[in-house]
C-alpha cells in the first residue's frame, strides 16, 4: 500500500515521496547545494545511478561536469520502484521548480516483474490518479532458480498519465538517458527473460514518443566492459555515458 513518505533532508527540509517505503539500500541518496525548490538541476536516476558506488558513479561524474556555480538537487532510487510516475509525484508534492531536468526514467517502468513488484509500481498511480486505469499484461512464465516457474508482467502506462508527463517535462529542458540496448554476445551472471529485450525498445521507443523540451540520447550497445550484469554501468560504461552527454551538461 502506498502513503507518503517523509526523508529529512536537513534541519530545515522535508522531502515528500509516495510509496509503500523509501528505499534503504546504499544507492538511495539525496543531495543538495542550494534552494531545495528552485534549483538550476533537478538529477533523478534509478539503481543505475550509483550502480555498485558513489564514487565514479554516473551521477558523481555528471555533478563535477555541471558548472561551478550550478545548483542542483540529486534524487537517487528513492523507492524500490523508481519510474517515471514516481518523478511525477515527487515534482508535484514537493513542488519542485527546476530550470533543468536530467534523468534516466524508463527501464523499470517497463521491465518484467513479478506481479507482487508490478503492484509497487502501479500503486505509485493513486495520489493523483486511480490505480484502476493502470493496466498490466501479461508476458511470459518464466522458469526461476529460487521460485520455480512465476508469472512475468510489465505496467502500461494509460493516456491519461502519458500527457500528464509530457506535459510536466515540457514545463522545463528536459535531458533523458535513454538506456543502452546490449551487443548479441552478452554475458549475463544470470540468465534474463526474453520479454527483457523487448522492454529495452519498448522504454526507449517510449521515452521519444514524449517529443519533450529538451533531449532523449540514445547509446551505443553495451558489452561485458560497460555493463557488469546487462543493467547496471561499470566505471568504463559511466564515463562513456558521460562522454556522451558532456555538450548537453
Amino acid at each position: 500500500m502506498c502513503k507518503l513518505l517523509e526523508h529529512n533532508l536537513n534541519e530545515k527540509e522535508i522531502l515528500l515521496f509516495y510509496g509503500n517505503q523509501l528505499n534503504e539500500r546504499h544507492d538511495f541518496r539525496i543531495a543538495c547545494n542550494g534552494s531545495v525548490r528552485e534549483v538550476d538541476t533537478l538529477l533523478f536516476f534509478d539503481s543505475r545511478g550509483i550502480s555498485k558506488q558513489f564514487d565514479n558513479s554516473l551521477v558523481d561524474q555528471i555533478i563535477k561536469n555541471l558548472p561551478s556555480s550550478h545548483t542542483f538537487l540529486l534524487v537517487s532510487r528513492p523507492l524500490e520502484i523508481t519510474t517515471w510516475m514516481t518523478l511525477y509525484n515527487f515534482i508535484l508534492i514537493n513542488k519542485i521548480i527546476p530550470k533543468r531536468i536530467i534523468t534516466n526514467m524508463g527501464f523499470v517502468d517497463f521491465t518484467p516483474k513479478k506481479m507482487s513488484i508490478i503492484e509497487k509500481s502501479t500503486c505509485q498511480y493513486d495520489l493523483f490518479f486511480s490505480k484502476d486505469e493502470a493496466s498490466v499484461i501479461f508476458l511470459e512464465k518464466y522458469l526461476t532458480k529460487s521460485d520455480g516457474v512465476i508469472g512475468l508482467f510489465q505496467q502500461a502506462y494509460p493516456q491519461k498519465f502519458y500527457f500528464a508527463l509530457h506535459n510536466l517535462l515540457n514545463s522545463f529542458n528536459t535531458l533523458i538517458l535513454n538506456t543502452p540496448l546490449l551487443v548479441p554476445d552478452f554475458l549475463f551472471e544470470r540468465d534474463r527473460p526474453s520479454s527483457f529485450f523487448d522492454s529495452l525498445l519498448l522504454t526507449n521507443n517510449f521515452n521519444h514518443s514524449l517529443k519533450i523540451n529538451g533531449k532523449v540520447v540514445d547509446f551505443n550497445a553495451f558489452d561485458n566492459s560497460k555493463s557488469y550484469d546487462g543493467v547496471h554501468y561499470t566505471d568504463k560504461g559511466n564515463t562513456h555515458i558521460l562522454e556522451c552527454i558532456k555538450r548537453y551538461l
